[in-house]
């Protein structure tokens, strides 16, 4: 019997065995590990902190010290707060310091007994009074006045302890930075000292105890005492607060805001207090918005809700459409709906935006107060360059620097002649018009009236003839190039090609028909015939509205999407001619402009395009006008210094769903911590999800001044607002069938 136990022992004992080594796992060390140790808590490693600590420690260097984390070598510096400001506020003095990137932040509180405070300052009264008789014996008025004001602050904080109604504390301040090298490490603590210097803050280093400071930092709540070397004490300093300034030591990362004669944009997400923006609000130091999110995110309603409920404070828009729903543009609706004009450009369409338009501009003198006109011909010229060299690039890189060269030169030098040829000159207004014939309150009589402006096909003409006459070799490409490029913008055109005598159509039919096609100014040339297939912009202006409209569009939607960047520039160089140069540049007669621009960074990929861009958004910052841009991502800005410049410069982000691969260039560009940044990535739920996408659309996170920082759920009038601000096209079509409910959404 004792035998048969001792062999069922033993089986079972090689059974479990078998177990074990099947369970056995072979580690990235090269030895092998049982399930148990594979365990987070298993029994040699019980805790955290031998799970997270690292594998070796070099204290010697007293500046710093060298963490060995798994092979990686960490250059570490820890600090300590030695001085503070003498005013602090709710979360912004330190919140600077708690927030700044690779630093961990860890802060010491020791409330005080009772006693222990009235202790303190008792100790404190008597040693200011004590002061104070002293610089009173010495006559010393100013020392006296300065120890007699903290002798009274003093009085009223031991009154206040005494009473109940205040209480002190002892707190430290303890800070680490980690870098991967010892240049990045003396990059990150120049950066964090200039950080708390701007905050009225000294830091120090932990010199000589950075060890016991850096295991000071680790989550047990301990501070380690330096026993050996140099320095003998704790590695921080102890500060006085009483609980009112213990409060704004709180790291308040999230907060609301709202301006004063805003619109209602929405409410915050965690707390539902009412958001409300105003563009124009006092603390905002320039204008610009930037609104960018996925498709599907609600971006393209936020902003259409944002602008038509900005008309009713008398805000003038101005948009350009980029994008199209159904057979017409996501904002011809909105600018329709609000008593404005929505223009189409398209192939058949009669309206014409002249590129080389150009009108008198209304300067501000501050000295005087007084208003007074100029014609800045100069910029328009400028602008102009930018413009033509866009189209004949194409988006093209030209691979000879000197032909780019030449180009530039032969475009500027046409655009010049091209104003000459019409007698408009830089700098003098009357230039611009001419004595003609006018109808005034239904009377005829004469005037002054604007010049007609020279046109793509007076550009073109003067480029033919100019190549004509070249006689210098390297230009002959150069101009061959500008010439083809250019010819799907002329409208139309019939030409001699050997004299280059130009000709009417009804001319060129009777020549055709009557002398087979040939010149009859030299007899030998063959007529030519030029009819362009995107002439969209040759001829005169045929938009003339009225500042006072309160919504103008540019629809674009219905251009070839290759077309559409050109076309968005044409139209922001004829908006600032025609409107935004028109706003006062005096500050109380300015009207509150948004030039509203869809899709900007579409244009990103022309170099020309880019610094017009940055041109413009000079101007608009000087005539008090609000330019608004949407993308479909932030990081859309990256890439090119002048768009980078554009979100610098922004004085509020509407950030809707971005996309986790941007997370760098959103960490870099926005003040968000790195939780904000996971709930940027979760808003609007999941786009494929389409109850998801219905119930969280409208999510965005609100960055106003680099500073704050919110996340609101839009909302809109489905009943009052659904026609503007719906973008879903099946929707769309629904109301227009009247099945809309009164609801808010």
């Amino acid at each position: 019997m004792k035998k048969d136990k001792k062999a069922e022992k033993k089986q079972n004992k090689k059974k479990k065995q078998a177990v074990d080594d099947e369970q056995q796992i072979v580690f990235t060390d090269g030895q092998e590990h049982s399930d148990e140790e594979m365990e987070l808590f298993f029994e040699s490693r019980k805790t955290v902190r031998n799970l997270i600590a690292p594998l070796g420690v070099n204290p010697n260097p007293l500046e710093y010290m060298v963490v060995d984390d798994n092979g990686v070598e960490l250059y570490t510096m820890c600090f300590y707060i030695h001085a503070l400001p003498r005013m602090s506020s709710f979360a912004r003095t330190y919140a600077t310091l708690f927030n700044t990137p690779d630093v961990t932040s860890t802060v010491f509180i020791d409330p005080m007994v009772d006693g222990q405070s009235s202790k303190q300052l008792d100790k404190r009264i008597v040693q200011l009074d004590s002061e104070s008789i002293a610089a009173e014996k010495e006559q010393d008025r100013n020392r006296f006045r300065k120890i007699n004001q903290k002798l009274q602050n003093a009085e009223e904080y031991a009154s206040a302890v005494e009473t109940g109604d205040n209480r002190l504390f002892n707190v430290a301040f303890l800070f680490t930075l980690q870098a991967a090298s010892f240049d990045d490490l003396k990059r990150k603590v120049t950066d964090f000292h200039m950080r708390a210097k701007e905050k009225g803050i000294d830091v120090n280093a932990c010199y000589g105890v950075h060890p016991e400071a850096f295991i000071s930092g680790y989550p047990t709540n301990r501070l380690y005492v330096g026993k050996r070397g140099l320095a003998k004490s704790v590695p921080v300093k102890w500060h006085v607060f009483d609980k009112y300034a213990l409060l704004d030591i709180f790291n308040h990362t999230r907060c609301g805001f709202s301006h004063k004669d805003g619109v209602f944009v929405g409410h915050i997400i965690n707390t539902g207090e009412p958001v409300f923006y105003n563009v124009y609000d006092k603390s905002h130091d320039g204008f610009g918005v930037i609104f960018s999110g996925k498709t599907g995110t609600g971006k393209s309603a936020t902003i259409k809700e944002m602008s038509s409920r900005n008309v009713d404070f008398g805000y003038k828009i101005r948009s350009i459409d980029f994008d199209a729903r159904g057979p017409r543009g996501e904002y011809s609706i909105e600018a329709e709906m609000l008593g404005g004009v929505s223009f189409q450009i398209k192939s058949d369409s009669e309206i014409v935006l002249n590129p080389f338009e150009v009108d008198v501009t209304d300067e501000f003198n501050e000295i005087t107060g007084a208003e007074y006109k100029v014609l800045d011909l100069a910029s328009k010229k400028v602008n102009l360059l930018y413009l033509i060299m866009t189209m004949i690039k194409d988006g093209r890189e030209i691979e000879n620097f000197s032909e780019e060269k030449f180009i530039r030169r032969i475009v500027t030098d046409v655009i010049s002649e091209c104003y000459a040829d019409k007698g408009i000159i830089h700098g003098q207004v009357e230039s611009l018009y001419e004595q003609s014939k006018v109808l005034v309150n239904g009377r005829l009589g004469s005037g002054q009236v604007k010049k007609k402006l020279p046109t793509l096909t007076d550009f073109y003409k003067r480029v033919l003839i100019k190549a004509r006459e070249n006689t210098n070799a390297f230009y002959e490409r150069p101009y061959r190039l500008i010439l083809d490029s250019m010819k799907d913008s002329v409208r139309e055109l019939y030409y001699c090609k050997d004299c280059m005598k130009f000709y009417t159509r009804e001319e060129f039919e009777e020549i055709k028909k009557e002398h087979g096609g040939f010149c009859q100014n030299c007899e030998t040339g063959e007529l030519e015939e030029i009819h362009g297939t995107r002439a969209y912009f040759d001829g005169q202006s045929t938009v003339h509205v009225s500042n006072e409209t309160p919504h103008i569009n540019f629809d674009i939607s219905q251009l070839p999407k290759e077309e559409r960047p050109v076309a968005m520039l044409i139209c922001m160089d004829f908006m600032q001619e025609s409107y935004i140069k028109k706003n006062s540049a005096d500050p109380k007669k300015a009207k509150k402009m948004i030039m509203l621009i869809d899709e900007v960074h579409r244009s990103f990929v022309y170099p020309e395009a880019r610094q017009f861009i940055s041109d413009a958004y000079r101007t608009y910052r000087k005539r008090h006008v609000s330019p608004w841009v949407a993308t479909q991502a932030l990081a859309d800005f990256d890439g090119y210094k002048e768009t980078k410049a554009i979100v610098k410069n922004a004085t509020t982000m509407f950030l809707f769903k971005q996309d986790f691969q941007d997370r760098k260039f959103l960490a870099e560009s926005t003040p968000l911590t790195s939780s904000q940044l996971e709930e940027l990535f979760m808003l609007g739920g999941d786009l494929d999800d389409e109850n998801d996408q219905e119930n969280r659309r409208g999510e965005v996170c609100i960055i106003d001044n680099q500073s704050k920082v919110a996340f609101v759920k839009v909302d809109y009038l489905t009943a009052s607002e659904s026609v503007i601000v719906e973008t879903n096209i099946k929707k769309i079509q629904e109301m227009y069938k009247g099945n809309t409910d009164v609801n808010i959404a």
